[in-house]
């Protein structure tokens, strides 16, 4: 009787030690569950920052860039809602799909596409909802120029020498995109012309477009002399 009662007493202290365990962590993966919270705030961050950029030395190389569909403004609204009430193991997916895809236009530049990141930014989203990309996108970020402007003026100092007269139109081009859509560019048209004697004449313009509905076109949509 008394092993009996020895014995009892050791199973309620297993009892008791396995509850204070199941607590802890059950507290755990509460707390676990707080960190990978994306609330709404978070959420509309993501769908209004530009986190990075894409340059391209015509404009038609941009419509092959998975996420460069310019949306409706029906397609937008329906495309936030998604985003914003969808649980946040598709928002993670959402979120790592799109990264994962820039990061291999900027690891093969022989698409013709430069991708530039928006450091700021990339410290801010990345690190919570796909920490294992933060390396390889430092590593694009360290190999960046220098500039503070993170969204670079290449297409404005384009130059026509790397370019081939007589074909009508080129537009090299520089656009913002949040993950998912672009949400405004710059653009600046070379319009290439030969004449009865074979001259070429060079006609430059800049201009911008907004695509996103949370940006204003002021400033953006004034056409603007353009280096050549």
């Amino acid at each position: 009787m008394q092993w009996h009662r020895h014995g009892s007493a050791i199973g309620s202290m297993l009892v008791i030690i396995a509850v204070i365990a199941t607590c802890y962590v059950s507290r755990g993966c509460i707390s676990r569950a707080e960190t990978t919270h994306y609330d709404q705030q978070f959420r509309e961050m993501v769908l209004s920052s530009p986190i990075y950029s894409m340059t391209a030395s015509s404009a038609s190389l941009l419509d092959k860039v998975p996420g460069h569909q310019v949306l409706t403004r029906s397609q937008e609204e329906a495309f936030t809602q998604q985003v914003l009430t969808m649980s946040d193991a598709d928002f993670e997916e959402f979120c790592r799909s799109h990264l994962s895809e820039v990061i291999a236009y900027a690891d093969n530049p022989a698409k013709g596409v430069h991708v530039r990141w928006n450091a700021d930014l990339v410290s801010k989203i990345v690190p919570r909802v796909a920490p294992d990309l933060q390396a390889a996108i430092d590593t694009q970020i360290k190999a960046q120029s220098t500039s503070n402007d993170w969204f670079h003026e290449e297409p404005a100092t384009a130059s026509p020498k790397a370019l081939v007269p007589g074909s009508n139109d080129v537009t090299p081009s520089v656009v913002a995109y949040v993950l998912g859509s672009p949400i405004y560019g710059l653009y600046c048209r070379i319009h290439w012309e030969w004449d009865s004697y074979h001259i070429t004449s060079v006609l430059p313009s800049s201009y911008g477009q907004v695509y996103a509905s949370l940006y204003t076109d002021e400033g953006l949509n004034k056409r603007l002399p353009c280096a050549a």
